[in-house]
């Protein structure tokens, strides 16, 4: 990896470290961690409970969107339960990331193991500077 390649990366992953860029970036559910190996960007995000039916992943060449459906268990909402504390909300939910460089869409993988959900992005080839020849003309 060429330090061009970790200087962009390196600044792309600082964005998250503040409080108000990781708010534009979208949102705090689902909890995401980030990061670079070799030729790819792993994206791994909780998901508790999601079901692969109730989940959609968009990728552009620089976005990542994680949408879906959070059920909570009938019994939890049903008649006769009184609930005295919830920090488990249900309903829909966007999670979108912004990416330092294009990806190679084609080569873009999601999997759904054991509530953790694991997009594996392949980075594009930066451009090369190329000098050509001036001809008279």
């Amino acid at each position: 990896m060429s330090l061009m390649n970790i200087l962009e990366d390196f600044d792309w992953i600082n964005t998250f470290t503040d409080e108000a860029n990781r708010l534009l970036v979208g949102g705090k559910f689902p909890p995401i961690n980030i990061s670079v190996k070799n030729k790819n960007f792993l994206i791994r995000a909780e998901l508790p409970g999601i079901k692969v039916k109730d989940l959609n992943v968009t990728i552009a060449e620089r976005t990542v969107t994680i949408q879906g459906v959070r059920k909570i268990e009938a019994s939890e909402g049903s008649e006769g339960v009184v609930s005295f504390h919830v920090e488990r909300s249900d309903g829909f939910f966007n999670r979108t990331i912004a990416l330092p460089r294009d990806v190679d869409t084609s080569k873009a993988e999601s999997v759904l193991s054991n509530g953790i959900l694991t997009i594996t992005l392949h980075k594009k080839k930066i451009a090369e500077t190329k000098q050509i020849s001036v001809k008279e003309g």
